[in-house]
């Protein structure tokens, strides 16, 4: 994995970005390379929504309307951390990780690594919930909130 992680930086620094992004509203266009990294070391990443409210949380990740004409690279490299995610009384919390969420069309080659050493993910919902948590996935269901009051929209 590390031997992955290394050549994906390489091949990254090595790359000239062919233009920026530009904004339209909550749509995000990309024109060229996206590269997105985290890393932490002896950290906790915490997500949480109550009461009815509305977390999102988006590390190395996309959400919403993202369109990215090029390649695109999400690493999320961890080592001893926790990654938590939680959602009470009918309250929608979302955490994504190297994820892609919502209506995200990428057009080229697309990347998605979690490295995780000594590290762990939980995640949970209570009283009429929904917490979702994406690790290195995509998710199209950026409006999938609990029934009752709670939730939101992006």
């Amino acid at each position: 994995m590390k031997k992955v992680l290394l050549a994906t930086a390489v091949f990254a620094t090595g790359l000239a970005f062919a233009g920026g992004p530009s904004s339209s509203g909550s749509e995000i266009v990309i024109n060229g390379l996206s590269i997105q990294a985290t890393s932490a070391i002896w950290a906790t990443v915490s997500n949480k929504a109550e009461d009815e409210g509305y977390a999102l949380q988006n590390i190395a990740s996309n959400a919403g309307e993202v369109t990215i004409n090029g390649a695109s690279v999400q690493i999320g490299a961890l080592r001893d951390t926790t990654v938590s995610n939680y959602a009470d009384d009918e309250a929608y919390a979302v955490q994504s990780l190297a994820s892609n969420l919502g209506e995200v069309t990428v057009n080229g080659a697309s990347l998605q690594i979690v490295a995780a050493t000594n590290s762990g993910f939980y995640n949970k919902a209570t009283d009429n919930s929904k917490a979702v948590q994406n690790v290195s996935s995509n998710n199209a269901c950026v409006q999938c909130v609990p029934s009752g009051k709670g939730g939101g929209k992006y």
